[in-house]
């Protein structure tokens, strides 16, 4: 029955995060649909997002999961344990936006010393 309890919470869970889910989701896609045009800076996003992805799924189970393998322990250890695991989310979630924020800024060009609308009609009159 306790298993069945867990599912339930997990399930619940995951629909309660679906917004987010589907947004990662969709960054996941937009990433592999721009490949072809900017292959580094999509393989960083689709990296981040997929790790963001694995790490809401990963951490929906354990928060599931975790008061069952705690039932038994001594107040110490569970002090311990439910201060660890929320540094560890936040810890993980920091370094999969680090990823990517570095996708956000790499590969910028540098802009140009004369303004675009010189540049634009140095063309036309060549």
């Amino acid at each position: 029955m306790e298993s069945s309890k867990q599912v339930y919470e997990i399930l619940t869970s995951i629909a309660i995060q679906l917004p987010s889910l589907l947004t990662i989701l969709g960054g996941i896609v937009l990433a592999i649909l721009r490949w072809k045009r900017h292959p580094g800076v999509s393989m960083a996003i689709a990296v981040g997002l997929g790790l963001m992805l694995l790490h809401l799924l990963v951490f929906t189970v354990v928060y599931a999961v975790l008061p069952t393998l705690m039932a038994g322990a001594d107040i110490t250890t569970l002090q311990t344990v439910y201060t660890l695991v929320p540094v560890a989310y936040n810890f993980t979630l920091a370094i999969f936006t680090i990823i990517l924020l570095i996708a956000i800024f790499m590969r910028r060009h540098e802009l140009p010393e004369e303004p675009l609308y010189e540049q634009v009609a140095q063309a036309r009159v060549a």
